[in-house]
């Protein structure tokens, strides 16, 4: 089957997006071979921009996951928390669950915030110009550069592959049914990520036996997840610990 050259402008969609709408992938070259009465540039391997983000899925479902966890973690803090106080423990047990629980919503609220606004960011998707193309003509060059061709595809150094789509009802086709799996995993994710925080961090909690141990298994119930989030997590965590710890020594 004869594979057509790629004019600027054509759409695309991604494995990892969240907008219902398609992209279009454009040069920032001073293109000389020109396509069409619009004199269009035709696409070589150098081409990587698109012009618009896609929202990626994989940056949401990283914010999105660390904060679902923590709010889990919050509310089973909350939980022990408020029983605690009804069986009349000590002030510092009920303190140190009290701060425990104010602390991981916070982070919760904050990580939130930031998966809402890397899904508005404008550049979000300037990382496939990091990426590479693949299955483009290995013999025709386009200004020094392999020409693309209508299989070729991009794959984007965050994980998502880039794909061309030479008809525009078809890709708006496309990039509805991959919106709505993406969004479904994520709200898949959310879900199951809150409830194991929470899980966790209230069998735990309920096997202290003072205040350091309630802080101590609240966070450290969900350890062995958090551990996937990065620095960040780590950083929060430790936050916690130094001022529940000091709160203890005052006490």
């Amino acid at each position: 089957m004869a594979q057509s050259y790629i004019p600027a402008g054509t759409d695309v969609i991604c494995t990892e997006m969240l907008s219902t709408l398609p992209s279009q992938i454009v040069t920032e070259r001073e293109a000389k071979v020109l396509y069409g009465k619009e004199s269009k540039a035709l696409l070589n391997t150098f081409d990587k921009k698109l012009s618009c983000q896609l929202q990626c899925r994989i940056k949401v479902s990283y914010y999105e996951g660390l904060s679902s966890l923590l709010l889990g973690l919050a509310l089973g803090a909350a939980v022990v928390a408020l029983t605690v106080l009804t069986f009349g423990a000590g002030t510092a047990v009920v303190a140190a669950a009290v701060l425990t629980t104010g602390a991981l919503g916070g982070a919760a609220i904050f990580y939130g915030d930031k998966a809402h606004k890397s899904r508005q960011a404008p550049h979000e998707c300037d990382s496939t110009q990091g990426g590479t193309w693949e299955l483009y003509h290995s013999n025709v060059y386009i200004e020094k550069a392999n020409a693309l061709l209508e299989r070729s595809f991009l794959t984007c150094k965050k994980g998502g592959v880039v794909s061309l789509v030479m008809s525009h009802e078809k890709a708006l086709e496309l990039s509805k049914k991959i919106s709505d799996s993406n969004k479904k995993i994520l709200e898949l994710n959310y879900y199951s990520n809150a409830s194991q925080g929470f899980i966790g961090s209230v069998a735990n909690a309920f096997k202290a036996s003072g205040a350091g141990d309630v802080v101590g298994l609240i966070i450290g119930s969900d350890w062995r997840c958090m551990i996937m989030f990065r620095v960040q997590t780590r950083t929060i965590v430790i936050k916690i610990c130094r001022i529940s710890m000091n709160m203890l020594v005052k006490s």
